[in-house]
C-alpha cells in the first residue's frame, strides 16, 4: 500500500484540508501543507518512476540490439548487392548509439536527483525514519522488504513512512 492524500472538502473542494493518509488513517493528528500535500511523496517518488522508465529503455535497447544481430547475419548471408545493406547496418548502429545515449543521459538524470533526494533524507532528525525513507525511495524496497529488515511488520513500516513523510514535508517547505 502506497501513501496517498485525501481531500476531506470532496472532489470539488480542491485540495482543502489534506491530510497524509494510508489505508485511512490520518498521520498522527497533523495535516501536511494545504497546497503542497502531495509535494513530499511526489518529490521521493520520482526517482522510483525515472528508475522504471530506464529500465523500460534499457529492454528496448535489448531489443534492438537483438534485431540489429539478426539483421547482419540475414545480410551476411545474401550474396546480392552489399551497398545497401552496409547502409542499412550503419543507420542500425547509428539508431542503437542514439538509443545508448539518451539512456546515458536519463542515467545522469537519476544519479543527480537519487543524490538530491538523499540530501534531503539527510535532514530528517530521526534515524529510523531516515532509514524507512532510504529503503522506500533509493533502494525501491517493497514494504514487506522494509518490515523485515528493520523487525517492524508492514503495518509499522508504513506508519514510519508516514511520520517521515511529514519531517520531508517540513524540511521541504523550509527550502521553499
Amino acid at each position: 500500500m502506497t501513501v496517498g492524500f485525501f481531500n476531506t472538502q470532496g472532489a470539488e473542494g480542491g485540495w482543502g484540508d489534506c491530510t497524509a493518509v494510508a489505508g485511512g488513517d490520518s498521520v498522527a493528528g497533523q495535516s501536511l501543507d494545504k497546497r503542497k500535500a502531495p509535494l513530499a511523496l511526489e518529490f521521493l517518488s520520482q526517482a522510483y518512476l525515472l528508475d522504471q522508465q530506464i529500465q523500460t529503455n534499457l529492454h528496448q535497447l535489448s531489443s534492438l540490439r537483438s534485431l540489429s544481430q539478426c539483421m547482419y547475419s540475414f545480410r551476411t548471408t545474401e550474396t546480392v548487392s552489399h551497398s545497401k545493406n552496409v547502409t542499412a547496418l550503419e543507420d542500425a548502429a547509428i539508431k542503437i548509439m542514439e538509443a545508448e545515449e539518451e539512456l546515458n543521459a536519463e542515467i545522469d538524470r537519476l544519479v543527480d536527483l537519487k543524490r538530491e533526494i538523499r540530501e534531503v533524507i539527510a535532514e530528517v532528525n530521526d534515524l529510523s525514519l531516515r532509514l524507512v525513507l532510504e529503503k522506500r525511495h533509493l533502494c525501491f524496497e517493497s514494504w514487506t522488504q522494509i518490515g523485515e529488515e528493520m523487525g517492524y511488520t508492514e503495518r509499522w513500516a508504513q506508519m514510519k513512512h508516514k511520520m517521515a513523510l511529514i519531517a520531508v514535508q517540513a524540511i521541504l517547505d523550509r527550502r521553499a
